[in-house]
């Protein structure tokens, strides 16, 4: 006797799965918000450019993407890495518009990118990194006032959990655990985990007060009296008073800069030099990759290489170790 299949179950209909609007929305969110606000920027460049030279801006014809790559190059003046992210942003509105491949995969438009890579070099332009000796005299600047108060936390916890600029304007009350060796940190979502898992980032207790980031996160969250939502915060009104909107991370970088010049330090520093600090510091001491990659929260060792590889130039040097 043949057994009878038991009848499918009737799915739910197309129209109850998604509404457009929300399938719009999850996929816009399958990048970053930054990367989504770089992109815009790129395109209304291009289409800026399209315009002034009477070219389409979409379809983008190759012999237009050259001439706009020539003009970045020689015009603007602008590094390879930039134009390269600008041609990734006009390939994207591209493939949205069902223009797959779009012409930016051009091999004419690939060799003028080229070309201009051989002609300039690609070499990356990096913040200098803020080492220990630069933090010890960064935070010796930093008043016992509220401002000052904030700004030496912001240093400290910047350098120990080697925060990205985004990551440490975006720290909540709720997301710090005071334990005996120090703070945890969770950091739900971060550059390199865009799908959420999160991380956990130690803030250890420092032998020395002056550069004790726990001691000094304890401190601002004391005087400023925050105990819910965003902890570093903006300071309003003549009296600068505690306001509710966080510190962005280019005032991350601000203070960065302010702080170091102040204590007469000169080079070209920005809010990731605190990551690089770290990084580079821990590396010269010998620290082992993989316990520098769990601070930094970096999923491959590709990613570090280069910080660890200049550090090491002098430290772990063939030279040095021959004998000379």
């Amino acid at each position: 006797m043949t057994r009878a299949l038991p009848s499918r179950r009737p799915g739910p209909q197309a129209t109850n799965l998604a509404l457009p609007a929300n399938v719009a929305a999850y996929a816009a969110r399958s990048r970053a918000e930054a990367t989504r606000k770089a992109y815009a920027s790129d395109w209304r460049l291009w289409a800026a450019y399209a315009a002034a030279t009477g070219a389409s801006t979409l379809p983008a014809s190759v012999e237009a993407l050259c001439a706009y790559c020539v003009h970045m190059a020689d015009v603007e003046l602008l590094r390879v890495s930039t134009i390269r992210r600008r041609l990734a942003s006009i390939a994207v509105a591209h493939v949205a518009a069902a223009y797959d491949p779009p012409p930016t995969r051009d091999p004419r438009v690939r060799a003028v990118v080229t070309g201009i890579a051989r002609t300039f070099g690609e070499r990356p332009h990096r913040k200098d990194p803020a080492l220990l000796a630069d933090l010890e005299r960064a935070v010796a600047v930093c008043g016992r006032d509220l401002r000052g108060t904030r700004d030496r936390a912001v240093l400290l916890v910047g350098w120990a959990g080697a925060f990205r600029r985004a990551e440490l304007a975006a720290l909540r009350y709720e997301d710090l655990v005071a334990e005996p060796g120090g703070i945890r940190i969770r950091l739900e979502v971060s550059k390199t985990d865009q799908t959420r898992r999160g991380m956990d980032k130690g803030i250890p207790h420092s032998s020395r007060d002056d550069l004790c980031a726990a001691c000094a996160l304890v401190a601002w969250l004391e005087m400023s009296r925050v105990d819910e939502g965003f902890v570093f915060r903006r300071l309003v009104g003549p009296q600068e008073r505690i306001g509710e909107l966080p510190i962005s991370g280019h005032m991350v970088a601000r203070i960065v800069k302010r702080t170091l010049r102040s204590a007469g330090i000169v080079g070209d520093f920005a809010g990731h030099s605190l990551r690089r600090g770290l990084v580079t510091q821990a590396a010269m001491a010998g620290a082992d990759t993989l316990t520098i990659m769990r601070q930094t929260g970096h999923r491959r060792v590709e990613q570090l290489a280069e910080y660890v590889a200049s550090a090491d130039v002098f430290t772990r040097n063939a030279a040095t170790e021959a004998g000379l």
